[in-house]
């Protein structure tokens, strides 16, 4: 190792860097408009649920933070893909509607510049707040592909009743069920097929 290593700023780093084996506390807010925003120091599996990603924050002044874990938080994260050096903002904006038998959903919005991504120019107050990705933007970007998910398995359903359908009586099955989507795209999924005829079945794995 060189003789001049600059010890005093490799210190320096490692003291703003350092992620500790010990989990920080879990950020609870308590009311719309709570922030949390710093830097991510650590991505990492949720100690409760592997399944789940956990983000550390250090705030500006030095305290970090573990992440909730929360579905609405979660999709966020997996949206935006923060990295180990990323700055971040997150926001609480309060509970949602509620649905019956169930708790109203925890609503967040978040931002993120992750290294390498920040800009050189100076951005404004509104630019930056025009990138932030709220939770009923991300639950509106999901609804094509769950309702797609969803409309398969009443495909499924029905073949299970009935062996086969033709296409037209499936369309119709499906629009009376108030699905968006058609046979044309429950077929691309690749678990389905159709023959010379224009009748759907399930495809025989082979």
């Amino acid at each position: 190792m060189p003789r001049d290593f600059d010890w005093s700023r490799f210190l320096e780093e490692a003291e703003k860097k350092k992620v500790s084996s010990r989990l920080p506390p879990t950020w609870r807010p308590e009311k719309p408009g709570d922030r949390l925003y710093g830097v991510v120091v650590d991505v990492r599996p949720n100690p409760w649920d592997k399944t789940a990603t956990t983000l550390i924050i250090r705030t500006p002044d030095g305290r970090e933070f573990m992440t909730p874990r929360n579905q609405v938080l979660l999709s966020l994260i997996d949206y935006w893909q923060p990295k180990v050096g990323a700055k971040i903002l997150i926001e609480y904006e309060g509970e949602g509607v509620r649905k019956p038998g169930k708790n109203p959903p925890k609503n967040f919005s978040m931002y993120v510049e992750n290294p390498g991504e920040a800009r050189q120019e100076e951005v404004s107050v509104e630019e930056a707040e025009a990138e932030i990705v709220t939770a009923e933007e991300v639950e509106e970007a999901e609804k094509p592909e769950k309702e797609l998910d969803a409309a398969a398995d009443y495909v499924e359903e029905c073949l299970r009743i009935y062996g086969a359908l033709h296409q037209n009586k499936l369309e119709k099955l499906l629009q009376q069920k108030g699905f968006r989507v058609s046979v044309k795209d429950v077929l691309r999924l690749g678990v389905f097929e159709a023959d010379k005829y224009g009748y759907i079945r399930r495809r025989e794995e082979k």
